[in-house]
């Protein structure tokens, strides 16, 4: 029998399997936060967490027939709320007789995936998929609810912690590395690689074929930002998390990141997460969606610029509007789990 929640049940609203993914309204419940300053779930501001999930692949085992039927309907449901949709595209099923690709608007999300032979199902989130679920009430709490029904195990874990100061950038990893502070309690030295690509450099410590290693890298440079932007110091320090016989990763460490990712390196790590400012999502995917209408407006005033302003001149602005604009395949917007208020709250940033 699959657990009750007071905020999601076993039986659809409304259909979510589309051809398509379709434009939503739908909105997250409302923070009881300054959204200028923290626009996360209530979980993360009030317990102070400052590190945020990024990338989640969970395993839920020992299922029988019918429990794939609800417990698809249930995690669909819940992730309907937060707008994100399984379409019938499949995603790479290795292992995995079948599966759906999850989508919020035209933003992939990540995908559930089944093997009824070893009575298995999974839920894969990416980095916007957790970041859907971090801005709402419930949090990961059904994820906590299954458990108490079905063996739960985290295959994938990233944990992230942010810093736009500067203070935390490569230069704190490299020095931090020489110093020996990511080194293991044995003393062992971590693999140590430094890339650079288009000017963002990125640094991984550790194997990325061992259960944990470290990703640094320039994030707001990665994304575009302009120096002018305060993101573009933005520097995210991630760890990762791989599953295995030998390596349990606890559930706790979804409800409690920040004493996980110190713990994954402490020296080097309780260093960052004392001064480290929390994550702010929302402002994260306004900036980021401001900054890619910046780059496509200057790129269409260069190419038709002119012709803009000769239609203005000869039509007015409504006729030339209405003449030069039109819908297009793809949604052009913010991530639906972004309100008016917080546009309000978060202006327009100028190129």
């Amino acid at each position: 029998m699959l657990p009750n929640h007071s905020k999601i049940t076993t039986t659809p609203e409304k259909e979510t399997l589309q051809d398509q993914v379709p434009l939503s309204t739908g909105r997250s419940l409302p923070n009881d936060t300054d959204q200028s300053l923290v626009t996360d779930c209530s979980h993360l501001t009030k317990n102070e967490i400052k590190t945020r999930i990024d990338y989640l692949i969970i395993n839920i085992e020992g299922l029988v027939v019918k429990d794939f039927i609800d417990l698809k309907r249930l995690v669909l449901n819940w992730l309907s709320r937060l707008s994100i949709i399984a379409i019938k595209d499949k995603p790479n099923l290795t292992h995995y007789p079948d599966g759906q690709l999850l989508f919020n608007l035209n933003t992939s999300c990540g995908a559930i995936k089944w093997n009824a032979a070893k009575s298995i199902f999974r839920l894969e989130l990416n980095g916007f998929g957790c970041a859907c679920i971090s801005a709402d009430s419930d949090y990961f709490n059904i994820v906590d609810a299954i458990d108490s029904h079905f063996n739960v195990v985290i295959r994938r874990l990233d944990i992230a912690a942010d810093d736009s100061s500067g203070k935390y950038g490569i230069r704190f990893a490299q020095q931090v590395y020489c110093k020996g502070l990511y080194h293991s309690k044995n003393g062992l030295k971590p693999q140590y690689n430094l890339t650079n690509n288009n000017g963002s450099r990125t640094v991984t410590i550790g194997s990325i074929n061992s259960n944990k290693h470290l990703i640094v890298y320039e994030k707001g440079k990665k994304n575009g930002y302009d120096k002018s932007d305060e993101l573009y110091y933005w520097v995210r320090h991630e760890a990762r998390f791989t599953g295995t016989k030998d390596y349990v990763i606890p559930l706790e460490a979804i409800f409690n990141p920040d004493s996980f990712f110190v713990g994954a390196y402490e020296r080097a790590h309780k260093r960052i997460i004392k001064n480290c400012s929390p994550r702010c999502i929302k402002r994260e995917y306004i900036a980021l969606t401001d900054n890619n209408l910046n780059r496509k407006m200057a790129s269409a005033r260069r190419q038709y610029g002119p012709t803009i302003q000769f239609a203005v001149e000869r039509l007015g602005e409504t006729i030339a509007l209405e003449r030069l604009s039109r819908d297009g395949k793809k949604h052009q917007g913010y991530p639906s789990f972004i309100s008016s208020e917080d546009l309000v709250n978060m202006p327009y940033s100028k190129a």
